[in-house]
């Protein structure tokens, strides 16, 4: 007698989605986004204070939860909350084998994506903003820089990049300090005219703010594909870009203390680029190369040579900067990009613009060092014969695994054009490395060493508790 065929593993991973969320939904909808979500968001700051707690409450588990509620709530429910029941919540997630280790490891093989697709996952939970990140985003998003970025902004949102940092930086230090992490409404309403316009404060907290329908609008949207289903824990949490949960009452709930930080620095890039796409990209990729540079600038005893330095000397491609040391010559091109697919599988990282823009430059840094060994830059860098040649590719944020080598041989290498990994070999010392900005700093020289002064009046800081002189 026959038997019958095995299924697929994408089938098998759809049926194990299809399970969790069919479990889930028999969880949550029991439970009302006003009770369940201050719980699970106290829960999620303890887990981060306290790593033992990890594996038990996993805070991938309690962020997809959060969400999930507000998608999966029935208003004919609203069952207590209590220690037990959290438990059982949790447990689904930990009785429930997720689909997407299976799928990679077993039936395609590839630990390269099961460990991108982990680190998505879990890191960005965990990353919290310190004070080096803060004065990035001073320095990096000066108004100065984007005029016509910051027209369209102010047109579409009602404040500028200054009103964004200074209203986060007090709000999220005030956060902080607060542990039941909700914002009575009167604290926005308080805030003193001298620190921000009430009508910026309105526009401030409605882009950083969402509802329970907005809530599961964005989170059923972003799973209505099959592929969405199966990486339906991987998926990053709505409340990334807009932190603040909105209670029926009024009040708010600070889903997650670290993406509200998180927001002085990635937020900004992520309004800008939606709202004027074409304008902050000239502009954004101007000030991230000079800010690229001041960074290098830092290295001892080197010599940093820009781009323009080096188009004097040759009218053929260079990357942003040369540093020459006493041993090497070190190669940078500045690419102030990330990679923007909502998932990590094989098809989407061949096709994400990050991609391209890695091997663009690649390009770049072979083709200097290449006029760098036929002696073109002698006169500026003086003999580099035995100088070792080494080269970086900074980018905005971290691209996990970029450096490893399934992501540069079948990702980053076939979108070098003008060379292959045996004249690269041959050129230099080691593979150009691929480092995001942060990375940059801690090996040389943070922005802290330029954290301007970031004062309020006096007035604002005594009559109003988001701006005490303790935050």
């Amino acid at each position: 007698m026959p038997t019958s065929a095995k299924p697929s593993g994408a089938v098998v991973a759809k049926l194990r989605a299809l399970a969790l969320q069919e479990e889930l939904e028999n969880r949550l909808k029991r439970h009302h986004p006003d009770d369940l979500i201050p719980h699970l968001a106290r829960r999620l700051a303890n887990v981060l204070k306290e790593p033992r707690l990890m594996a038990s409450w996993p805070p991938h588990f309690l962020a997809h939860a959060i969400a999930a509620n507000c998608a999966f709530h029935r208003p004919c429910y609203r069952d207590a909350i209590t220690d037990d029941r959290i438990r059982r919540l949790v447990n689904v997630y930990h009785q429930h084998p997720d689909p997407v280790p299976d799928y990679f490891l077993e039936q395609e093989q590839r630990i390269d994506l099961f460990l991108i697709n982990t680190a998505r996952q879990q890191f960005y939970l965990q990353h919290g903003e310190a004070q080096p990140d803060i004065a990035r985003a001073i320095l990096l998003f000066d108004e100065s820089a984007y005029g016509k970025t910051l027209v369209n902004i102010r047109a579409h949102l009602g404040f500028g990049f200054s009103d964004w940092i200074k209203f986060l930086f007090i709000l999220s230090a005030a956060v902080m300090r607060r542990p039941g992490m909700i914002i009575e409404p009167s604290y926005f309403h308080d805030m003193p005219p001298s620190i921000l316009p009430a009508s910026t404060i309105r526009a401030l907290v409605s882009a950083i703010s969402q509802s329970a329908p907005d809530v599961a609008a964005a989170y059923l949207k972003l799973r209505s594909t099959l592929q969405g289903l199966i990486f339906n824990l991987y998926v990053p949490s709505v409340f990334l870009k807009r932190p603040l949960f909105c209670m029926t009452d009024g009040h708010y709930v600070a889903v997650h203390k670290l993406f509200l930080r998180g927001l002085i620095t990635g937020g900004l890039f992520d309004l800008a680029r939606e709202h004027s796409p074409v304008t902050f990209g000239e502009e954004f990729g101007d000030a991230f190369e000079r800010y690229t540079g001041s960074i290098l600038a830092a290295i001892p005893e080197a010599r940093v040579f820009t781009e323009k330095n080096l188009q004097k000397y040759t009218g053929k491609k260079v990357c942003d900067f040369a540093v020459v040391g006493d041993a090497y010559v070190l190669f940078v091109e500045a690419k102030g990009t990330e990679y923007r697919s909502l998932f990590a599988s094989d098809g989407a990282l061949r096709g994400d613009n990050s991609t391209t823009k890695l091997g663009e430059a690649v390009d770049q840094v072979t083709s200097t060092a290449r006029l760098t060994r036929s002696g073109e830059f002698q006169e500026l860098f003086g003999d580099t014969s035995g100088k070792k040649l080494i080269a970086g590719i900074v980018t905005f944020r971290h691209i996990y695994f970029a450096n490893g080598d399934p992501y540069w041989t079948d990702f980053i290498l076939p979108r070098v054009k003008t060379v292959d990994e045996v004249a690269l070999g041959s050129l230099f010392a080691f593979r150009p490395q691929v480092f995001d900005i942060r990375s940059l700093e801690m090996h040389f020289g943070g922005s802290a060493r330029w954290l301007p002064s970031f004062s309020f009046a006096d007035k604002g800081r005594e009559e109003h508790p988001l701006c005490s002189s303790e935050d």
